[in-house]
């Protein structure tokens, strides 16, 4: 035996979460560990003497055992290998042993590929992730997050434009043992491809996005944190859905009326822009329908609202699903200008008043940072792991026009949660701009 993948991401993940792949380490079976003068004796499936010298250091995969050894003295019994170890022998079993003295440096080299196009990615680099001292290595494809076009920078906004580029991307890998001095032929993981997302789930979970998602399979479906969305005229706004990979065509429909008919191919997610002012003020169901209209995929509900002030900010991020956050901050703003260091930028404070609950943790996750759990054991992705990773990057003014998009730093918030309200909660943050920004 070498190498085995013992678990994969979840068949939908978010990127901005470990996305893990645990791969083992097994050199050579073990089908039994008997008592040798009170040392721990193990035999193993055939004849493996070569491979092991008196001294080498070993590591003995059984259970009541899972440790560092050496090897006391080899030899071969009826075509099997045995070898006295170390260890005090506490009881028999069967598993696996790792020599490590005879691979050095021991590690996986991992390449990731496309799962459309069936090409690597990175342009093949190799990415190297070592092996702990039970043969386990970690390997987290988060860093495919890095590939993914964000849709918040390369979309326009022109009345129900669909934009066919993707904040998802389907991969698998492949993985190679190798060591300092040689190494084996590389294992290709493509029937076992997955879909991972711009997205970053909160605390406590496992990274399993499409638990959260109903409908991600069945073929596409609206993520968002907001159940009743807003947009406000004379500002742009957009909408998302994941789709499962498969062949298919959808239509976008807007209170009965077919907008755009969508066809996706292999395309986990599909971009949506939709002009406020050609809606009437008020409530409104946006759909998604099979082809022939007889089926509805998913609902989403939407309230076109005319801005509450004069100076407005919009600000656009994503929430933990992913999914673009529009938000006209109307309240209280509070702008100076700063001189740091040499350095002239803008500081204002957007409040946002009288959120729902749900509007504010959508919110609080677009534009707020948040803190990575340090203490994450990556064994056991099957509890808390971590929290939201928040980069500054994430978060953009918008002009009402949509024809400008200016990042943006968050240098603070405030949230205030009221919880005797339906509507009485409370969000500002505040972001840095260049000084001739013009909002």
């Amino acid at each position: 035996m070498s190498l085995t993948v013992i678990s994969r991401p979840e068949n939908y993940s978010a990127f901005g979460n470990p996305t893990i792949y645990k791969i083992q380490r097994k050199d050579f079976l073990i089908t039994a560990v008997a008592d040798s003068f009170g040392l721990a004796k193990i035999t193993l499936d055939g004849n493996y003497d070569s491979s092991f010298h008196v001294d080498d250091k070993i590591f003995i995969g059984v259970t009541n055992y899972m440790a560092l050894a050496e090897v006391v003295n080899v030899n071969n019994v009826g075509g099997f290998t045995t070898m006295v170890t170390t260890l005090t022998y506490v009881g028999g079993g069967s598993g696996y042993v790792n020599n490590v003295t005879t691979k050095a440096l021991h590690h996986v080299a991992v390449i990731f590929f496309d799962g459309v196009g069936e090409f690597p990615l990175f342009n093949s680099l190799e990415f190297r992730f070592a092996t702990d001292e039970t043969g386990l290595a970690i390997v987290d494809a988060q860093v495919l997050r890095y590939l993914l076009p964000d849709i918040l920078l390369q979309r326009s906004f022109s009345t129900y434009s669909e934009q066919n580029f993707s904040s998802g991307l389907q991969y698998y890998i492949s993985y190679q043992e190798k060591w300092s001095s040689d190494s084996v032929s590389a294992v290709n993981d493509s029937a076992n491809k997955r879909v991972g997302y711009l997205a970053a789930l909160q605390l406590p979970g496992t990274n399993n996005l499409g638990a959260l998602i109903v409908g991600v399979a069945a073929p596409a479906s609206f993520p968002s944190i907001i159940q009743k969305r807003k947009a406000w005229k004379g500002y742009p706004f957009s909408i998302c859905t994941f789709n499962s990979i498969a062949s298919f065509t959808f239509k976008l429909v807007v209170d009965g009326s077919t907008k755009v008919t969508a066809s996706v191919v292999a395309i986990p997610t599909t971009l949506f822009s939709i002009d406020p002012d050609d809606l009437n003020l008020g409530s409104h169901t946006i759909e998604l329908k099979d082809n022939a209209l007889t089926t509805t995929y998913a609902t989403l509900n939407l309230d076109v609202v005319e801005p509450d002030c004069q100076s407005p900010v919009m600000l656009v991020g994503r929430d933990s699903l992913g999914t673009p956050v529009h938000w006209l901050f109307e309240g209280n703003q509070q702008m100076e200008i700063t001189n740091d260091e040499g350095y002239k930028y803008i500081k204002m404070t957007c409040a946002a008043p009288n959120l729902t609950a749900d509007e504010f943790t959508a919110l609080h996750q677009a534009f707020a940072p948040a803190s990575l759990i340090v203490d994450t054991d990556y064994r056991d992705m099957s509890t808390t792991f971590g929290t939201r990773r928040h980069d500054n990057k994430d978060i953009f003014t918008i002009s009402p026009d949509g024809t400008t998009k200016t990042q943006v730093t968050c240098d603070g918030f405030k949230a205030v949660r009221d919880t005797k309200s339906d509507n009485g909660n409370y969000f500002e943050v505040t972001i840095l701009l260049p000084f001739d920004q013009d909002l």
